[in-house]
């Protein structure tokens, strides 16, 4: 399991240094004011490449992928195709900052596993692997980050082997 996840980690990581940009990645992510608009890219860049390439991030509110989080998925669909990696698994955990009601958030996190599931959909067809997902809304945020920040906006993608049941196709 360890090689496949290095695989889909380094496919990841060449779509995130060349669609973001080069931080130093000890630098601590700008933090919004709920009274002025957040920069999601320059919250990105401050984040280490292995937090960077394990989620898809979105803006307030929404479940619309954009160019960078299509890329970005684009490449692990590519990488979900290998043969390597036929028997691998994913779990789309939704997340949402606090910046609305609880149940809203709950709903827009779903939204957006469930946006990053149709897009991986979409690119593999038949051959897409078992995706289960699971939203938590604002429960739990991104760990040693203000509960607040935009960077709790996000889908976090999780690579596991399929259970033996599940592998043998028809």
């Amino acid at each position: 399991m360890k090689a496949k996840i290095v695989l889909i980690s380094a496919c990841l990581c060449a779509s995130f240094w060349a669609t973001t940009a080069h931080a130093d990645t000890d630098a601590n992510p700008p933090e919004c004011n709920p009274d002025q608009p957040c920069d999601l890219g320059a919250a990105m860049a401050a984040l280490p490449i292995s937090v960077r390439e394990s989620h898809v991030f979105f803006t307030a509110g929404g479940a619309f992928l954009d160019d960078a989080a299509k890329a970005q998925l684009t490449l692990l669909a590519g990488a979900l195709a290998s043969p390597v990696l036929a028997e691998t698994c994913l779990r789309l955990e939704g997340h949402a900052d606090p910046g609305g009601p609880e149940d809203i958030n709950l709903q827009i996190s779903w939204l957006r596993a469930q946006a990053v599931y149709d897009f991986l959909h979409d690119q593999l067809g038949e051959n897409a692997p078992m995706i289960e997902l699971a939203a938590f809304g604002e429960a739990k945020p991104m760990p040693d980050l203000p509960k607040g920040s935009v960077l709790n906006r996000r889908v976090a993608l999780q690579a596991r082997d399929c259970p033996v049941a599940i592998q043998a196709k028809p």
